[in-house]
């Protein structure tokens, strides 16, 4: 078997939190900001990214009258009561246990997410992370020095597993997020994403000899002859 590691995003990707950022995202624009649309094209650059680098981009492009400290608490407040009741993606739990039961792969998180919001996040899902991921790293980690879609938090994840990253398969939904694991060498990346990012992410330049993309519509679809 070539593939030992799989890495798994987690927001949008685990668990079906990336519509709650995206609501809130609004909210804060048209209370504080320009009240303009928080498109397509904004949620592409900042999807995956770590969170003082999305807050700033959102601060900027949307003219909101706050500062990063205020707009980040404001935030983090309205996402914590959504967080408590997230749920699974589609599919999530049956792979993660197949992978990490039927094939023996170790497998880790991935979040550009800080600690305390993994927390929160995992609240009524502790159990499941703790029976099948061997590795959590979060987006505040000190050794990680660029986030997605810098390969550096894959990386990290492949090390500390005990593998090279071109022994890995990564899971994501994220543009950013998709180019960090491809820049990660990779052997294999899986994108779910969002339809209205699909076509940027099978636009992606790459070398297909070192990495396997595979874009899927749901984990439903995942072909486990690609470990």
């Amino acid at each position: 078997m070539s593939i030992k590691a799989a890495l798994f995003d987690l927001d949008g990707t685990l668990l079906d939190t990336q519509r709650l950022y995206d609501d809130v995202n609004q909210q804060l624009i048209n209370e504080y900001g320009n009240k303009k649309e928080y498109d397509i094209e904004s949620r592409k650059e900042v999807l995956g990214r770590p969170a003082p680098f999305v807050n700033k981009y959102l601060l900027d492009k949307f003219e909101i009258k706050l500062s990063l400290e205020e707009y980040s608490k404001i935030k983090n407040e309205r996402l914590i009561e959504l967080f408590k009741n997230c749920k699974p993606m589609e599919g999530a739990k049956e792979i993660t246990g197949n992978l990490k039961k039927k094939y023996g792969l170790k497998l880790a998180v991935c979040t550009s997410s800080p600690r305390t919001l993994w927390d929160i996040k995992i609240n009524n899902h502790k159990e499941w992370f703790k029976d099948d991921f061997d590795l959590i790293i979060t987006g505040d980690d000190k050794r990680i020095k660029k986030g997605k879609p810098n390969p550096d938090i894959f990386i990290l994840a492949a090390q500390e597993l005990g593998f090279k990253p071109e022994e890995c398969i990564v899971f994501e939904d994220a543009v950013n997020g998709v180019e960090a694991g491809i820049n990660s060498q990779a052997k294999v990346v899986v994108a779910i994403p969002n339809p209205n990012f699909r076509k940027n992410i099978e636009n992606l330049e790459y070398d297909k000899n070192k990495t396997k993309l595979c874009i899927l519509n749901s984990f439903n679809d995942f072909d486990y002859s690609l470990i």
